[in-house]
């Protein structure tokens, strides 16, 4: 119960940060990541994470919010962003994307491999 109040409170505070700051790329993303958790409209979540990875295309976490946002919204997208997570050179948030972006994205990587919607990848000679 009381983590539904939460969830509320961040999305206030989304709103927030985005009013007073329109080109914040955390903001763009929380806000980006909060239909997948409250319900709500893709397109318009697809688009704030878009628009945080205009800002910063290094951002790991707005990749895979968006890829998981897209894979939502169109079946059968292909993994590009995620893939490109994983190898990711110079992420912003280089903590975050070893603890965090990188294994979601290989996670994501591995449901489709699991699920036929990716060919596996051929062994290494």
């Amino acid at each position: 119960m009381r983590a539904i109040r939460l969830l509320a409170t961040v999305r206030e505070e989304s709103q927030t940060v985005l009013a007073l700051n329109p080109a914040s790329v955390e903001g763009l993303i929380l806000a980006g990541e909060l239909p997948a958790i409250l319900g709500g409209s893709d397109a318009r979540a697809e688009a704030l994470l878009t628009r945080a990875l205009e800002l910063d295309p290094h951002q790991t976490a707005g990749r895979v919010s968006w890829r998981a946002c897209t894979w939502r919204r169109i079946a059968g997208a292909t993994p590009g962003a995620s893939c490109s997570v994983v190898d990711e050179p110079r992420p912003t948030d280089r903590p975050r994307w070893a603890m965090s972006d990188r294994p979601s994205a290989r996670a994501l990587l591995a449901d489709l491999y699991a699920r036929g919607r990716l060919a596996p990848l051929p062994e290494a000679p």
